[in-house]
């Protein structure tokens, strides 16, 4: 499997990066801190789940969700963020993400990846 992760917090990357690799462990996690980054790697590869912040220095989450809907509308987009309101969420989700992990809920992330890429394999199938 091949993740994508928006962060701007190297600490928070890591962090990220080892509970993935503690559920997936050959999982290859690609590491990304900014908009020119982000979009070289959507344009460039393909992933299986994107993972970004939501408050970033260089530009915010939703660019970057709108980003990954137009050059890779199929990979499912979960939020990561310390800082998302509750009318951010809400937002977020109907802008097309499939879910929002609290920073301060971390333990949460495994969860939620895996019943996206779950449901990301059932649309696959319906489609085929």
């Amino acid at each position: 499997m091949r993740f994508l992760h928006l962060e701007d917090n190297p600490t928070d990357a890591e962090l990220v990066r080892a509970l993935i690799l503690r559920e997936w462990p050959g999982c290859e996690v690609t590491w990304v801190g900014d908009r020119a980054s982000f979009l070289l790697e959507i344009k460039g590869r393909s992933h299986d789940l994107i993972l970004s912040d939501f408050a970033l220095r260089s530009f915010n989450g939703l660019e970057a969700l709108e980003l990954a809907r137009s050059h890779c509308p199929d990979t499912p987009f979960i939020f990561v963020s310390g800082n998302m309101g509750e009318d951010w969420a809400v937002e977020a989700l109907r802008s097309g993400a499939q879910d929002y992990v609290l920073k301060d809920r971390m333990k949460r992330l495994p969860n939620a990846i895996a019943r996206i890429l779950r449901e990301s394999d059932e649309r696959r199938k319906r489609r085929e």
